[in-house]
C-alpha cells in the first residue's frame, strides 16, 4: 500500500510538472507574439519575459529562446536609439541609448547562427555609419560574410561605399595641365590682365 501510495503521489507531481511546463510553453509562444507587436509599434513596451510556472524555466529550455530573445531584444535597444528625440540634455540620452545598442548587437553579431548575426551586423553597421565608416564597412561586410542571402546587409554596405566614393577627394597632380592649359583658346585662357 505504502508503495502504491508513493506511485499515485509520484504521478501527481509528474503530471502537474508536465501540466506547468506545457502551459509555460504555450506563454513564452504569446509572450513572443505580443511583444513582436509591440516592437513594432512601441518599443520601449516590449518585453519578452512570461510569467512562467515550471521553477527553472525548463520550457525556455525546451524551445531554445534564449538566442531569439536576445536578438529581439538588441533590436528593441536599437529602435530606442533610432526613435529617440533630441532632448535638452545635449544629446546625453541618445549616447546612453546608442551605447547599448552597440554592446546588445555586437553581443547578437557574435551569435553562432549565421541568421541571427547576420541580422545584427546590418544594424550595428548602420548604427556605427554616422560616427565610424570603417567599423561600419567591416561590420557589413562580416554580416554579407554570415548570410548571403541578407540583402538589408548587401544593401547597406554599398550604399556605404557609394556614401564615402562620393566623399573620396582626388590627391596628388592631376592629369590636366593647370590653371592655363597648354592651348590659349577662348575669353578666359589668356594671362590675367591682358584683355582678350
Amino acid at each position: 500500500m505504502t508503495g502504491r501510495r508513493a506511485l499515485g503521489v509520484a504521478t501527481v507531481v509528474l503530471g502537474l510538472a508536465l501540466l506547468s511546463v506545457g502551459r509555460d510553453v504555450r506563454a513564452w509562444g504569446d509572450a513572443l507574439r505580443s511583444s513582436d507587436a509591440r516592437l513594432a509599434d512601441e518599443p520601449s513596451l516590449a518585453q519578452w519575459a512570461p510569467g512562467t510556472w515550471a521553477p527553472f524555466d525548463p520550457a525556455a529550455r525546451l524551445l531554445a529562446v534564449e538566442g531569439p530573445v536576445r536578438e529581439r531584444e538588441a533590436v528593441r535597444a536599437f529602435e530606442l536609439w533610432r526613435t529617440a528625440p533630441r532632448g535638452y540634455d545635449n544629446g546625453a540620452r541618445r549616447a546612453r541609448l546608442r551605447a547599448q545598442a552597440e554592446r546588445a548587437l555586437a553581443d547578437v553579431a557574435a551569435d553562432h547562427s549565421p541568421r541571427r548575426a547576420s541580422h545584427a551586423g546590418t544594424l550595428l553597421g548602420v548604427l556605427l555609419a554616422s560616427e565610424d565608416e570603417d567599423g561600419a564597412r567591416s561590420t557589413l561586410e562580416a554580416a554579407v560574410r554570415a548570410d548571403p542571402s541578407n540583402d538589408d546587409a548587401k544593401y547597406d554596405l554599398e550604399l556605404l561605399i557609394r556614401r564615402a566614393f562620393g566623399k573620396a577627394t582626388r590627391e596628388g597632380a592631376g592629369n590636366s595641365s593647370g590653371t592655363r592649359g597648354d592651348r590659349a583658346e577662348g575669353a578666359g585662357a589668356a594671362a590675367p590682365g591682358s584683355g582678350y
